[in-house]
């Protein structure tokens, strides 16, 4: 992936996806969907960034390739599967149901480190990733709402 480095993940989700949008990155952005378009692994990636936190490199994608991104499913509780493996859903979930879970299980662990935990440290990291897990789910839900739009836009710029 291309390192862009004028974003950090602590700026505004709204404010990052502008930043992406300016027409010095543009040439950035066409290189990162070229790769998107030949990567076969792009779901992993995709859920590596999203479980990680990785703000801008998930909003990247998604800018150059929504559909693909939106369309992954993680195949969950077996190595043995693999994406194509996804007919069964029982094993399978999509990007929006994955975050929300990572949420589920964060907001439970928060309450048992403010429970049964002193360090403070533990406690405010998991707070940490609960914000960006949610950034997270923000961004997804702008390109389920906008992302034609933003999509058009980025292609009459060009």
């Amino acid at each position: 992936m291309i390192y862009f480095n004028v974003l950090t993940p602590e700026q505004s989700v709204y404010k990052m996806l502008i930043t992406l949008c300016l027409p010095q990155l543009r040439s950035k952005l066409e290189c990162v969907r070229l790769l998107a378009e030949k990567t076969e692994e792009l779901g992993e990636e995709i859920y590596y960034y999203a479980k990680h936190g990785r703000l801008v490199e998930l909003a990247v994608l998604l800018l150059v390739a929504r559909d693909k991104v939106t369309s992954a499913s993680l195949v969950k509780n077996s190595s043995s599967l693999n994406e194509k493996d996804c007919r069964n859903l029982d094993h399978c979930m999509s990007l929006r149901e994955f975050i929300i879970f990572e949420l589920g299980q964060l907001s439970a662990l928060e309450v048992k480190l403010e429970f049964h935990c002193e360090n403070g440290k533990l406690l405010s990291c998991c707070k940490e990733k609960q914000n960006l897990m949610t950034s997270a789910l923000l961004l997804l839900e702008i390109f389920e709402r906008a992302g034609k739009t933003i999509e058009s836009y980025l292609k009459n710029q060009i």
